[in-house]
């Protein structure tokens, strides 16, 4: 396996850098994030149109399945260096490579003029029992009804991403002894949505509540276009989301790790740079070191994923809850490399932590889970 890029691949990245460099300023981010919706339709519209999001899907679906992943771990450390906010990592990362792998047209999805300009969502919970049954059941799993038409689906899930502004809401569901995915379009009668908000201001969060919701057949998918089970093709992918997820954190850690060099060359103190002190000097060759060590487990975890090796999802689970812990350490040093005015809201940094913050919370769940699964428990 390789590590490094290819001048294809840096050039990839040198694109997508300029334009979320573009699309997602600093001074942007803040507003959308203080708006009381927490999103912004222009800017999804124009991520939709670009094709950025599709190139990642579309990637998962090349021949070589030894190639996409270090490149799939590049593009998604990209993304990380630039706060947006919206749903990237649940779209691009899970969504559509999952709808890529469906009949064309299944879900009511059409695929073949782009991204659609249409907010998704996706309820991920009860995903991780799908990878490994002898996790804890999850205790938002909805009832479902068949009926000659379709399904009726009820239940409440709590913290669903961007729900509020959201077009539509796609679900795993257990029918017997197989499983499907479902779109529940969020204006449909018996949907209420209950809006809030999360550590992270750039992800917005809302409790979906569905009573007695009539989701069509044509919405309902149980195989992918090979005639899998959805069920594979969901497992697969969720792997694939939580190693967006590794590339995200190190990304954004990499950026964090930029910004901190500026300051602590720029800073003076008694006449020299702050970077001079042995003490700072050595808080950002950890940051340095942190980061290498969390980009070189997800490109090896990636590569383990793509050979479909029998550890991977254990190898995955760690790859996750290392980069979380190393994107959140990274925040806590920057801001303690700035200084004081690493506190204040004017610098920023606080944005960053609130990212990491919210990662950590989920990766702590994943932590509890792989406990159990390691250690045998039922």
């Amino acid at each position: 396996m390789r590590y490094t890029l290819t001048d294809d691949e840096r050039g990839l990245r040198s694109s997508l850098r300029s334009f979320l460099s573009h699309s997602s300023p600093a001074d942007k981010y803040e507003a959308i994030c203080e708006r009381d919706d927490g999103f912004d339709q222009e800017l999804w519209s124009r991520l939709a149109a670009s094709g950025w999001l599709d190139l990642h899907a579309m990637s998962l679906m090349g021949s070589d399945g030894s190639a996409w992943p270090i490149a799939g771990v590049h593009m998604a450390e990209e993304f990380g260096r630039h706060l947006v906010p919206a749903p990237v990592e649940l779209v691009a990362g899970f969504l559509l490579p999952v709808l890529r792998s469906l009949e064309p047209g299944a879900l009511g999805v059409n695929l073949d003029d782009g991204v659609t300009e249409d907010l998704w969502t996706v309820h991920l919970r009860p995903l991780l029992q799908l990878v490994y049954p002898q996790v804890r059941p999850s205790s938002d799993r909805p009832t479902v009804e068949r009926t000659e038409d379709g399904l009726v689906v009820s239940g409440q899930f709590p913290a669903v991403q961007f729900a509020a502004s959201a077009e539509s809401m796609f679900l795993p569901v257990e029918l017997g002894d197989e499983w499907a995915l479902v779109r529940v379009r969020l204006g449909a009668e018996g949907v209420l949505i209950e809006a809030g908000r999360t550590v992270d201001p750039g992800r917005t969060c809302a409790t979906v509540t569905l009573s007695a919701v009539v989701v069509p057949a044509q919405d309902v998918a149980l195989v992918d276009a090979d005639g899998r089970p959805v069920v594979d093709v969901l497992a697969t992918e969720l792997l694939s989301y939580l190693l967006f997820l590794d590339g995200k954190a190190v990304g954004a850690s990499e950026a964090l790790l930029e910004r901190t060099v500026r300051y602590v060359t720029d800073r003076k103190q008694f006449g020299v740079p702050i970077g001079s002190f042995q003490a700072v000097k050595h808080r950002v060759a950890e940051m340095a070191t942190m980061i290498e060590s969390a980009r070189s487990l997800a490109s090896y975890t990636a590569w383990r994923v793509s050979q479909r090796h029998d550890d991977r999802v254990e190898a995955t689970l760690a790859s996750r809850l290392h980069s979380a812990d190393v994107y959140r350490r990274v925040c806590e040093s920057a801001i303690q490399c700035h200084g004081g005015m690493g506190f204040t809201w004017e610098v920023g940094l606080h944005f960053w932590y609130q990212s990491a913050v919210f990662d950590a919370g989920a990766t702590d769940l994943a932590l509890a889970d792989l406990a159990r699964v390691l250690g045998g428990a039922s």
